[in-house]
């Protein structure tokens, strides 16, 4: 294994452990003043799902190359990487009370985690060998449209559920959704560049 692949599946371990760790320890110290008003009990059922995004579609896509008999997909280290990252960064930044104590923190994560989902649906959508303008287009799609399901979620799902306060009025909404789309557009662009430089590589 190449280094730089060594690093990364180092870094998908140590993400995966920052997500259990920081779900452990929330629901141990539910009690703690920065988490009384974050919905910690509802992400902590809802939040673990995304360690298991990446196995489930891997086992889904060997079932269908066996039916074919086709060539067997490595283990997708970095797509695992991407598609677990947001959900440990809003976990740490909540146990740590970053988005109270750190101005605009909360507009920076609303732009960097759709970055790296629709990096991580690029790359996911480019192994099926689709056009690239398909790709484009498909991501930026599919990373919208999960940021805006995110919004209703944490507007709706996570208050009553949860029985509080999020905190959230209609400006901040529409605040993150427009985030969301910039970072979605970005996410298509670094994407794009990245398969276009890998293909040149390959040729």
């Amino acid at each position: 294994m190449r280094r730089g692949a060594r690093v990364v599946v180092a870094v998908e371990v140590l993400v995966a452990v920052a997500v259990v760790a920081t779900i452990v320890w929330s629901v141990a110290v539910g009690d703690a003043p920065q988490l009384r008003t974050k919905a910690m009990s509802v992400r902590a059922v809802l939040y673990p799902l995304c360690l298991v995004i990446v196995p489930v579609g891997m086992w889904l896509r060997r079932r269908h190359e066996r039916r074919r008999g086709a060539v067997r997909m490595p283990w997708p280290h970095l797509l695992a990487v991407l598609v677990t990252l947001p959900f440990a960064i809003d976990l740490v930044g909540n146990a740590l009370d970053l988005y109270d104590s750190i101005e605009h923190f909360d507009d920076a994560i609303h732009l960097l985690n759709p970055v790296l989902f629709v990096i991580a649906v690029s790359l996911a959508l480019a192994a099926t060998g689709v056009p690239r303008w398909t790709v484009g287009v498909m991501a930026f799609g599919v990373g919208s449209t999960f940021h805006i399901l995110w919004e209703m979620t944490e507007g709706q799902l996570l208050e009553r559920i949860a029985n509080v306060d999020l905190h959230i009025s209609l400006a901040d909404t529409l605040s993150d959704l427009a985030w969301g789309l910039v970072g979605s557009a970005v996410g298509v662009a670094v994407a794009l560049v990245a398969l276009r430089l890998g293909d040149r590589r390959v040729r």
